[in-house]
């Protein structure tokens, strides 16, 4: 995220090699100083990137071919809701006032036509056409297009899989909850352990994977000193899509 540096910028590495293969800077004017980039969606098919910015919500889309990006921003569905994070009995707090966080997870469709995104502090998940970025569409274009996709937990993060499903981190419960092709909500895994579920993505043979990274125990959530207890997990579990 660069917050000390004032840059915002999306590295690529290649896994086998465990090198950095491309290093793309994002213009000052699109992602200023104090840019909070905290989730990506990659679109490997079309070769874009789609980051969710919770500090001045919006969205930042990039051409991962030409280098170009711009913002998305202003709009509604971007902003957290005026409702309470509780987890373990207690109002989690953010910079001294009940934590109200914009955007952050954040995925796109298995055919890569379909962005998805919510509010951390939000239940409610949004969708609109991918192709409208891809287009150079206007702003109120894109404004215009923005569609309830359905009902979500408070969540830091998100997938979506070829089904249509979608896999919430549940920092409340403690939990993974998949949100299927008809709405229905299931938690799928709960578990004490899964302390602050961060990120979470499909790995090989059905597999899913969850990071636990308890950020509300961070000073930016406590208020004092960070109360978090090593060690930080990475945890996966078998799943049935269907």
């Amino acid at each position: 995220m660069g917050l000390n540096l004032g840059k915002t910028r999306l590295w690529c590495f290649n896994i086998k090699t465990n090198q950095v293969i491309e290093k793309i800077e994002i213009p000052e004017a699109i992602a200023p100083a104090g840019t909070f980039a905290q989730d990506v969606a990659i679109d490997e098919k079309n070769n874009w990137a789609y980051l969710a910015d919770i500090n001045n919500p919006g969205i930042i889309a990039i051409n991962l071919k030409t280098k170009e990006a711009r913002r998305w921003s202003g709009h509604v569905s971007l902003q957290a809701e005026n409702k309470d994070m509780v987890i373990d009995g207690k109002v989690v707090y953010f910079k001294g006032k009940p934590a109200r966080v914009a955007i952050d997870p954040i995925t796109i469709s298995a055919d890569r036509e379909t962005i998805f995104y919510g509010a951390m502090v939000g239940t409610t998940w949004y969708k609109l056409p991918a192709k409208l970025f891809r287009e150079g569409k206007s702003d109120q274009t894109i404004a215009d297009a923005v569609q309830k996709a359905g009902n979500k937990p408070m969540s830091d993060g998100a997938t979506t899989d070829e089904y249509g499903n979608h896999y919430f981190t549940n920092s409340q419960e403690h939990a993974i909850t998949k949100v299927d092709v008809k709405g229905k909500s299931s938690n799928i895994v709960q578990d004490e352990k899964i302390k602050w579920p961060d990120n979470v993505i499909f790995g090989p043979v059905g597999w899913i994977y969850v990071t636990a990274n308890q950020l509300n125990t961070t000073p930016a959530f406590t208020g004092t000193t960070d109360t978090g207890k090593a060690p930080y997990y990475i945890y996966r579990f078998k799943i049935n899509k269907r």
